[in-house]
């Protein structure tokens, strides 16, 4: 079985100088994105691994959730590809994940991040800033998971009222 739980970036801030690969999270991305991997966490338990777009926004997050599950912030793969990526870049970054991993997180920007969510599960989702959905494949290969064969088995967001 392999699950990837796809993760758009906590809120940014906009109102900063930064160029936008260097925009860091505001007051809201940076309570959001604790509580997320928190939540994640607790449905899915640590991942084996977790892979980041390197823009602030999305590494950042990724190290919120981390941080809340143990997961030691050096092992994040930054993968630059992610970086305002395709759904169709997402998809092949997925297929490219070592067999050897089973329960990964994989963090990036919308509009590929949604998309890829739609694509894998034919499911119509939007992912708004520090939102959740995690796909699932009965199988032993990432190369597996493809269009419109992955289950949607959660869709979480920080509106959630879950306490």
């Amino acid at each position: 079985m392999k699950r990837i739980s796809l993760i758009r970036h906590a809120k940014s801030d906009w109102n900063n100088q930064h160029s936008d690969y260097y925009r860091p999270l505001n007051q809201r991305g940076t309570k959001d994105a604790p509580l997320m991997g928190k939540r994640l966490f607790a449905f899915y338990g640590k991942p084996d691994l977790i892979i980041s777009s390197g823009a602030v926004r999305a590494l950042t997050t990724a190290e919120f959730f981390a941080t809340n599950c143990n997961y030691p912030t050096k092992n994040i793969k930054v993968n630059d590809n992610l970086y305002l990526a395709s759904s169709r870049k997402i998809v092949e970054i997925i297929q490219s994940i070592d067999g050897k991993f089973s329960n990964v997180w994989l963090f990036s920007h919308n509009p590929g991040i949604s998309e890829a969510v739609t694509d894998l599960t034919d499911r119509d989702v939007e992912l708004k800033t520090c939102c959740i959905c995690t796909l699932e494949k009965d199988t032993k290969k990432w190369s597996k998971l493809d269009l419109g064969n992955c289950h949607l088995i959660n869709h979480l967001t920080p509106k959630d009222n879950l306490n």
